[in-house]
């Protein structure tokens, strides 16, 4: 099992195509590990000639898991986010920013295109702003600025991710409780079917398994980086920005806004699509996404032959 010590946490990661193409590194949302991305969407991206790169985020999945540290309590700093004051967290965005840019001069790889999905999209983001010379471009997938007057999510997605699996659930359990919020996160007028669900949230368990208290350590995360205008007024990288009108938890006015904050950002919505990547919505993706590869790999080497002339 490929495993790399970096920033003091061990990361799980698998590398996937011809090491010397370029690469594209894939960086998923709260609690949820490596093992949620579509496989056809890993395919369509080695057979188009580029590598991809994918990893669990510390405290979920394979990687390093903080099960020896308390958490702050979570209502507590919910409560202190609310009255303006300080949050007390374990670890940053930042720092799971630092992760992704430790994996990649791991990997020995100078840039790549950098996809983010939800929170993995925020960590994107950060990227952007403090190692721009890493990215070839950026995409931020069912994501947000953290603006604080941007819509709240649905009340069904807010009591969905706001309840706790028991510490003693079984596995079985932890499956039906899985099901039942993806069935509210998740697309609503296309979704995923029973078999498909199933497999889907089998996989994710069994993944995730080993751990507790990731997911609320990584929430902390989230909530302590508060809005970020400044962070993406600093991104010069082509940026892409993918969001669903269907989103009950991240409503579509989120990706609005972030594409509004980013200079030169492009706006892509995909109609039906909830707070779900499923393979439905591969395909509809991957045309703005190999576009979106295209068009900044031509950019970036057409700086380079510039500096060198």
């Amino acid at each position: 099992m490929p495993i790399v010590r970096i920033n003091d946490v061990s990361l799980y990661y698998e590398v996937y195509g011809e090491p010397t193409s370029p690469a594209v590194l894939l960086i998923q949302g709260l609690n949820s590990s490596s093992a949620a991305w579509p496989l056809r969407l890993v395919d369509n991206i080695t057979s188009s000639g580029r590598q991809v790169v994918i990893f669990d985020n510390r405290d979920v999945g394979k990687s390093s898991r903080l099960t020896l540290r308390k958490s702050p309590s979570l209502l507590k700093q919910v409560v202190l986010a609310q009255l303006g004051l300080p949050v007390t967290l374990v670890y940053s965005l930042e720092q799971m920013a630092l992760d992704a840019v430790g994996l990649l001069d791991y990997l020995k790889l100078p840039t790549a295109h950098v996809i983010g999905v939800s929170m993995g999209g925020m960590i994107a983001q950060h990227m952007a702003a403090s190692s721009p010379e890493r990215m070839i471009s950026l995409t931020t997938v069912m994501s947000s600025s953290g603006y604080a007057r941007l819509p709240n999510a649905s009340r069904q997605a807010l009591r969905v991710t706001s309840e706790s699996v028991p510490a003693n659930a079984t596995t079985q359990q932890r499956v039906e409780y899985d099901k039942a919020m993806w069935r509210v996160l998740g697309s609503q007028s296309q979704p995923r079917t029973v078999v498909d669900l199933h497999a889907f949230v089998c996989r994710m368990v069994e993944w995730n398994s080993g751990g507790e208290g990731g997911g609320d350590r990584q929430f902390l995360a989230i909530l302590a980086d508060g809005c970020r205008n400044t962070v993406l007024h600093k991104i010069t990288t082509p940026t892409l920005v993918i969001h669903g009108d269907e989103d009950p938890l991240l409503p579509i006015a989120h990706g609005h806004h972030t594409a509004s904050q980013i200079r030169g950002a492009r706006m892509q919505l995909v109609q039906g699509m909830g707070h779900d990547w499923s393979d439905t919505f591969v395909d509809p993706i991957w045309a703005e996404l190999v576009n979106h590869f295209t068009c900044a790999e031509c950019s970036t080497n057409g700086e380079r032959e510039r500096k060198w002339s």
